[in-house]
């Protein structure tokens, strides 16, 4: 098929998944109504469009009601509510207002979120009756308030979180004096014990250097609905997140965000008195906690602790804040990350999504053996954010599969198997996508793997098909909706054009620590077990008699983009590579650029598995880095990048490009003026489009 053809049938314009304007009124969004039953056949469907994959609509903020009988969420632009009690008809969403981050009241009568407001434009907290009526302006925060988590306690008061000046910063004996400015004529004078980050200002757009503290706190408010009173409750100069009302109504629970330690974010969960605003650390330090929850019964607080290195990275711990120990208990360690998690109705079980190969289910963890039970049936995918449990027992969250981005799935009390209640996008049965399965296979090295296989629409057995391989790392390959994204991930549209799309999910050896976790290899000899999760994969593909092994392409954004390019510096079987805002392959200019004295080699070696400086082991930091091996390239390479993105993706592009025009390969480099790590509007429809072209130019998919 030619790119014209191409273009006609999926039509101009972007494939964005950006939402379309709510509907005035109360009815349901339009083309929202229940699913009729009557799918057409395969065959009778028309093949999907550009126009189709513009429509789609996603859900966020998923909320149960205490009852369990209703559930609110956010599209479109607005706040809904949905009935949910068996037997509902019809069973669809009434709008309630415009905002978003929908919090139910305890009596399940009103609801909170966020939205604009009229006179000044910015974000503000309103409630809504869900019977009806003009929502109504609870706050009038000057600068407005941060669209986090609005906590709303059982004496009708709201707790959230508002943007506020950070004061400045005494100074301490002994501390390192801060350079004076560089004014035209004289020179910035940086002296060994100047403060990190100032080597590079000034001189490049968003280098990586060490994160600065930003120019506001983000401190905790709280709005009495009964006096209208809106209170600053903490004036300690972090930037708190997340607060979570015990159910007395007496303490917040929250994170807050003091600092980094060896690259990553620390954030530490406190107790705050909502009388007095006095806090007590719960927490320990030097690691991401984050996402507070009280047990029911008020006895217990759990949160998510992440950490960048060890084999069980991620746990989940509680506090008792009236028990006799002063210490945390870490009741549950894994190495995949987790999602959601949330607290059953009952207090005896903890829920989470966590990814398991490429599905992420809901999973319930008893907190005294540590055991994790799959609710409902295996093998889906929840949508970030979505978990929520009421009080009745109920359990709700979003689910992404192969042929919708979105349904929303209710697990009642006592039933086993959770029910389809709301499809935002039944439009899509009309149109006919290109089917999608599992792929399993055990690599040369005896790893078990999983990926994702998209077939082309109208797949025919028997037929050899050009194959793009979309290479982003392990843990984003999940059995989801593949619509579009970012440039040079791999989607519906591109098995609409013909292509069959196969996301091996390869382990590479700078992503989550390293060799610290999931069976990766850290270091130089990480690059060969990510050849070898690849390689193996589309091997299997071969065998199949699905892919045709002389028309196969890879490609990749950011960490995806650097496992394409380091791939063909090992492997010349694909026509064609596309790489954009490709992470570093050149570990040594990396670490040498971290201006960071206080730890040195972190947070470069933290990703890459060295343990060692780049000036104590730099043939290991040389041995890491495939943009040493571009002499051995031999397949067509489409780089892009966006001026305004950071260095640590920029400098690398640019070096790859570099390196091939010296050595007279074939590469073509595209940089795009204002955008960052991330591509919308006229430019990514330009890439999308150049992408398109060189791909069929190389592959010819028409065969």
């Amino acid at each position: 098929m030619s790119i014209d053809r191409y273009r006609a049938r999926l039509g101009s314009g972007f494939l964005s998944l950006a939402l379309l304007a709510a509907p005035a009124g109360l009815s349901s969004p339009s083309g929202l109504s229940a699913q009729d039953p009557s799918t057409p056949p395969a065959g009778e469907r028309r093949p999907v469009t550009d126009a189709d994959l513009q429509s789609l609509h996603r859900l966020s903020g998923l909320a149960l009601s205490p009852d369990g009988e209703r559930i609110a969420f956010a599209q479109d632009g607005g706040v809904w509510v949905l009935d949910t009690a068996p037997g509902s008809s019809p069973r669809s969403p009434r709008r309630v207002a415009e905002g978003t981050n929908p919090t139910w009241s305890r009596d399940g009568d009103r609801l909170a979120f966020y939205a604009r407001a009229e006179d000044t434009g910015e974000l503000q907290v309103f409630t809504a009756s869900i019977d009806g009526g003009v929502a109504r302006q609870e706050t009038r925060v000057d600068g407005g308030v941060v669209p986090d988590r609005i906590a709303w306690s059982s004496d009708d008061v709201l707790a959230f979180v508002v943007a506020a000046p950070r004061a400045p910063a005494a100074d301490e004996e002994g501390a390192a004096p801060e350079p004076a400015s560089a004014e035209r004529g004289f020179p910035l004078i940086l002296a060994p014990d100047s403060p990190d980050g100032y080597a590079f200002e000034g001189l490049l757009e968003g280098v990586a250097a060490p994160p600065r503290p930003s120019p506001a706190t983000r401190e905790l408010f709280v709005h009495d609905l009964r006096t209208g009173e809106t209170r600053q409750l903490t004036r300690d100069g972090v930037e708190y997140l997340g607060p979570a009302w015990s159910p007395d109504g007496r303490t917040l629970a929250c994170a807050a965000m003091d600092g980094f330690h060896r690259g990553q974010v620390v954030s530490t969960i406190f107790l705050i008195d909502a009388a007095t605003g006095e806090r007590r650390q719960i927490s320990g330090n030097g690691v991401m906690s984050t996402n507070p929850s009280w047990s029911p019964d008020g006895e217990s607080v759990a949160w998510v602790r992440y950490s960048r290195t060890g084999p069980t990275r991620n746990s989940i711990s509680t506090f008792q804040p009236g028990g006799d120990g002063d210490g945390a208990r870490r009741i549950y360690s894994f190495s995949a990350t987790i999602g959601d998690f949330a607290w059953t109705a009952d207090g005896r079980t903890l829920l989470i999504t966590q990814v398991d190969g490429v599905t992420r289910p809901v999973g319930r963890v008893d907190p005294a053996t540590a055991d994790v039970e799959t609710v409902g049936s295996a093998g889906y995918v929840t949508v970030g954010g979505t978990l929520t449990v009421s009080a009745s027992g109920a359990v709700a969250w979003g689910e992404s599969r192969g042929d919708t981005p979105v349904v929303i799935r209710l697990l009642r009390p006592g039933d086993d198997e959770a029910e389809e209640i709301y499809d935002p996008n039944p439009q899509l049965a009309e149109v006919e996508l290109g089917r999608q399965e599992i792929v399993r296979w055990r690599n040369a090295a005896g790893d078990d793997r999983e990926g994702v296989l998209i077939l082309p629409v109208g797949y025919e057995p028997g037929t050899r098909y050009p194959l793009i391989v979309s290479a982003y790392s392990e843990g984003s390959h999940l059995n989801a909706f593949y619509s579009d994204g970012s440039p040079a991930f791999g989607n519906q549209r591109h098995a609409a054009r013909g292509y069959a799309v196969f996301f091996p999910g390869p382990r590479v050896p700078w992503m989550y620590g390293g060799a610290f976790v999931s069976g990766h290899v850290g270091g130089s000899a990480g690059w060969g077990q990510m050849i070898d999760d690849v390689e193996s994969g589309v091997d299997v593909l071969i065998e199949r008699g699905l892919v045709d092994p002389d028309r196969m392409a890879i490609m990749g954004f950011s960490n995806g983009g650097a496992a394409a390019a380091a791939m063909i510096t090992r492997s010349h079987r694909y026509r064609a590579a596309v790489a954009v805002a490709p992470a570093n392959l050149n570990w040594v200019e990396s670490a040498l650029r971290q201006d960071n004295t206080a730890e040195r080699w972190i947070p470069t070696a933290t990703f890459v598995g060295i343990r060692e400086d780049v000036l104590e082991n730099p043939a290991e930091y040389v041995r890491g880095s495939p943009v040493f091996e571009m002499g051995n390239v031999e397949t067509p390479l489409l780089l892009a990048v966006g001026d305004r993105d950071d260095a640590s993706f920029t400098i690398p592009t640019v070096e790859i490009y570099l390196a091939l025009r010296r050595l007279r390969k074939e590469v073509t480099l595209l940089r795009y003026a204002g955008m960052a790590h991330g591509f919308f509007g006229p430019a990514a429809d330009d890439l999308n489009e150049r992408i398109a072209e060189f791909l069929e130019r190389h592959l010819d998919p028409d065969g």
